[in-house]
């Protein structure tokens, strides 16, 4: 990953894409969140590939332990730091002796992989915390309500398994936002869940980064324990309606690249066209003539829709593996080949860029 050829020195010049982590805005949108919510905070640092300084950021700013999808991520940040770690991806089979030996807990709704690992647990004579996941209405990962007490039932009786509670995600599938009957909902299935144990259950957890305009109501994610936040801490954005949130920062990265051509260009393609790369329909623009610059930044990086250029006056028109296509005309300042230009990425590029080799982090 690319978090692993992270350097001081300038690689080839400076020529190699880069992503400019300032690790100040992390710190401070993690301690906005924090101070909000009266429970634990699990930063989710998948959106950054667990990259460790991003992880070392959200501890300094309050977060409360450390939340990602990938076990490899998992794995790197328990090298580094003394803080609970969380798996979020309903775990694969072949990956639980991993998991028991990595994660303090993880979320799930299969009760064979429960049982799987319960036997793992056994073997390695440790215990591993489960939330029971229930899906609520997104229609991602989770039990559903009706069968929620008869799934808790069995997985309370596994050894070397601890029920610890239960989750639910918002918005990460189907849009279903957090309103107040949601997060009612969730508290009377945790009332039924502790009825059908008999005793109560620590966790309720909550995610992902569409519950935060319900931290601004002080009563908004009442009987929510713990909240799992990735995409706010990160570029300080409400995910549903892809807006700032006012309460944090949106500078925390920048995408940058180099210009490797910089010419006047007529607008429209000259010839028959058909689809282009990955399947697109031909870039038809109206006449005239363009500035045009290309960057050397693709799709086996990033999602060039998910980009915003920070200079006033560049637009992106389109992309293919390894160039992306600007309209530089009513650039300010002018723009010169060498230069670099800087983007503010959405979550799919700032996640492509952490994921692609060919993408340097540098850090602030």
């Amino acid at each position: 990953m690319s978090a692993t050829n992270a350097s001081t020195d300038e690689d080839e010049g400076g020529s190699f894409p880069q992503v400019r982590v300032r690790l100040d805005a992390i710190r401070e949108n993690t301690a906005s969140v924090a101070s909000r919510f009266d429970g634990d905070l699990a930063a989710v640092t998948k959106g950054a590939c667990g990259d460790p300084h991003v992880a070392e950021a959200m501890l300094k700013g309050g977060a409360d332990l450390l939340a990602d999808s990938r076990i490899e991520n998992l794995r790197r940040l328990d090298r580094r730091f003394d803080a609970d770690l969380l798996l979020l991806r309903i775990p694969m089979a072949s990956e639980l002796e991993g998991l028991a030996r990595v994660a303090d807990a993880s979320l799930h709704s299969e009760m064979d992989t429960l049982e799987e690992l319960s036997e793992t647990c056994r073997h390695l004579d440790t215990t591993h915390r489960a939330i029971v996941m229930v899906d609520v209405g997104d229609r991602r990962e989770g039990v559903l309500p009706g069968d929620l007490e008869p799934f808790l039932r069995r997985a309370d009786d596994l050894p070397g398994i601890e029920v610890a509670g239960i989750g639910t995600n918002f918005a990460c599938m189907s849009g279903l936002q957090a309103t107040s009957e949601k997060v009612a909902e969730l508290r009377d299935l945790l009332a039924s869940a502790e009825s059908a144990l008999g005793r109560e259950l620590p966790v309720v957890s909550a995610g992902g980064s569409a519950v935060l305009p319900r931290l601004e109501d002080a009563d908004g994610l009442a009987g929510v324990t713990q909240l799992r936040i990735g995409e706010g801490i990160l570029l300080g954005t409400e995910p549903t309606e892809d807006v700032p949130v006012s309460y944090l920062r949106q500078d925390a990265f920048r995408i940058s690249a180099q210009v490797v051509e910089l010419k006047e260009k007529p607008a429209e393609p000259d010839g028959e066209t058909a689809q282009a790369a990955f399947g697109d329909p031909p870039t038809v623009e109206d006449g005239g003539h363009q500035t045009r610059a290309i960057v050397a930044l693709g799709r086996q990086d990033v999602d060039p829709s998910d980009l915003e250029p920070v200079r006033d006056g560049v637009d992106v028109i389109g992309a293919s593996s390894d160039h992306t296509v600007l309209d530089v005309s009513g650039a300010a300042p002018s723009i010169e080949v060498g230069d670099r230009l800087d983007f503010s990425p959405g979550y799919g590029s700032l996640l492509g860029s952490f994921t692609s080799p060919y993408v340097r982090p540098r850090y602030r």
